[in-house]
Order: C-alpha cells, then sequence, then structure tokens
C-alpha cells in the first residue's frame, strides 16, 4: 500500500510537471508569434520587390520580358519539412506530394537532385526511395533563417553551375488556417514569363 509521504511526492511531481508543460507552452506561443511576425514582414518585403520589378517592367515595356524557356534537362528541387515534433503528419504529406509530382511529370530518377531543409523529412525522402543529395537543419529561431536561405542559394547555384541543373522547384507546405496546411510547389527558375507580363500588366 502506497505510503503518504509517497502520494505527496507524486503529487509534488505531477505540479513540477504541468509548471514546466505551462513554460514551455508559453515558450512556444512566443515563437509562433515571433514567426507570424516574420512572415507579416515577408509579405511585405515581397509586394515592395514586386513594386520595384513593375515599376522597371512598364519603364521598359514589353520588350524586357524575355525570361528564358527551360530546356527542362535536370530538376533541382528543394523540400521544406519540419524538425519539430507535434507537427501531425506535414512530413509525411510533403514527401508524399513530392513523389506525386515526380511520377506525373515522369521526371526520371537521374534527372533530379533533392535537397531536404529537415533532417525529418530527408528521412522520409529516402525511405520513399528518394535519393537526398543533401539534408541541411532547419532553422530553430529567427536569427537563424536568413543563415539557412543564404545556404540553400548557395547549393542552388552550385547545382547550375556545376551540375546542368536549369529547373529550381520548391516543395512546401503552407498554412492555410491554425491547425490546416497543404503541399504546394513553386517554380523558383527560370522565371515564370506569364507571371512576368502578369506583373507588367497590374496596375
Amino acid at each position: 500500500m502506497e505510503t503518504m509521504e509517497y502520494l505527496k511526492r507524486r503529487i509534488r511531481t505531477a505540479e513540477d510537471l504541468h509548471g514546466l508543460v505551462r513554460t514551455m507552452k508559453a515558450l512556444a506561443a512566443v515563437n509562433v508569434r515571433q514567426l507570424e511576425h516574420a512572415v507579416e514582414s515577408l509579405a511585405d518585403y515581397s509586394r515592395t520587390i514586386e513594386l520595384g520589378l513593375r515599376a522597371v517592367l512598364r519603364q521598359r515595356g514589353r520588350s524586357i520580358v524575355t525570361a528564358r524557356i527551360a530546356p527542362r534537362r535536370r530538376l533541382g528541387a528543394v523540400v521544406f519539412g519540419s524538425d519539430q515534433g507535434m507537427c501531425g503528419q506535414l512530413n509525411d504529406q510533403i514527401v508524399s506530394y513530392v513523389h506525386d509530382y515526380f511520377t506525373r511529370e515522369a521526371i526520371p530518377a537521374e534527372d533530379r537532385s533533392l535537397l531536404a531543409v529537415g533532417l525529418r523529412v530527408a528521412a522520409r525522402l529516402e525511405d520513399a526511395g528518394e535519393s537526398v543529395i543533401a539534408a541541411i537543419p532547419m532553422a530553430g529561431s529567427i536569427s537563424g533563417i536568413a543563415p539557412l536561405v543564404q545556404d540553400v542559394l548557395k547549393r542552388i547555384d552550385t547545382w547550375n553551375s556545376q551540375h546542368q541543373v536549369d529547373r529550381i522547384a520548391v516543395f512546401y507546405c503552407e498554412h492555410v488556417s491554425r491547425a490546416a496546411y497543404r503541399a504546394r510547389m513553386l517554380n523558383l527558375l527560370p522565371i515564370d514569363r506569364q507571371w512576368l507580363v502578369n506583373l507588367q500588366q497590374t496596375k
């Protein structure tokens, strides 16, 4: 039979754990809010860049819209996942989306290079039979985002200059609501010609 002292110790342990969980939840909420602010800032930054590009396109006239058409020899895929726990099926969902895209577009394994951002998604990709050239950990804080982006851009530049990779696609999960997301793909390079035309014509 459990003694009174033993029960008291268990109650104290439960109270300590409860306090720890509350602290962790508070820290997580602060981090989420900081990242939400960063996303809002990026939206403003993107709009500023588009306004500047739109001004250049209008000043130079329609002839400036000359983005090249990719010969579609090799695809470089940058796959963003998550290194955090408690993210549900996010990594599995993005890996399934990437695999379905490769199948639908009939891209042979030898004609694609994969860079995984997030060690967990890298493991999921390899489990799915994909060959991952490199895996880099996801940024753990806002201060780690800029170095991460620089690293990704350097690797893309190396792909382009040394491995004849002429198309770059980014695969990621887009936040839809508080607890929902959907897998998306963005063609990064070559620049979409129609996007430039639409940008030029937008008021």
